[in-house]
């Protein structure tokens, strides 16, 4: 009898199989401190969804970074090295405050980590392609080389492959 005395007063009777477990808020400070917790492990589950994006979205930036390159290097062919470093910096730092902006709206939940990480990344590889179509058909015909020589040697070689020439 002395046993039964010593056990908590106030066990919880056992929920019904399949029932979901609820916890027993009886009071405002039991409220507010539930309510807290759970804010504190959404915004931990931001934070952590937002840096296994920026891991992702920053190794594909390089390329991006290329392609646009790549498109402002063929832009300004001589003498542009000024204004081609130029553009790149100020490029790079949009790219830069987006991803920042992008990750401080994303670690409060007012957008997805998706979204917040890689809409500069896409922005960026968008106006690089863009870049080389325009230097593509500005530039094409008279210099020599263009992107549908690539493409074509891309193709000959595959073709090459297929007959077991190459």
């Amino acid at each position: 009898m002395a046993d039964s005395a010593a056990a908590p007063a106030a066990v919880p009777p056992a929920a019904p199989q399949g029932a979901a477990l609820r916890a027993v808020l009886s009071t405002i400070s039991d409220v507010t401190s539930a309510r807290e917790e759970e804010y504190l492990a959404v915004r931990d589950v931001n934070q952590y969804s937002v840096e296994i994006h920026k891991k992702y979205t920053l190794s594909v930036a390089c390329l991006s970074f290329v392609v646009i390159g790549i498109a402002l290097a063929l832009r300004f062919p001589r003498g542009g090295i000024g204004l081609v470093i130029g553009g790149s910096l100020v490029l790079f730092a949009l790219f830069y405050v987006s991803l920042t902006a992008g990750e401080s709206l994303a670690d409060r939940g007012i957008v997805s980590a998706w979204f917040a990480m890689w809409l500069p990344n896409v922005v960026v590889l968008l106006a690089g392609v863009v870049g080389l179509i325009r230097v593509n058909r500005e530039f094409g015909s008279t210099r020599g080389g263009d992107l549908g020589d690539l493409a074509e040697l891309f193709l000959g070689w595959l073709r090459r492959k297929r007959r077991g020439e190459g």
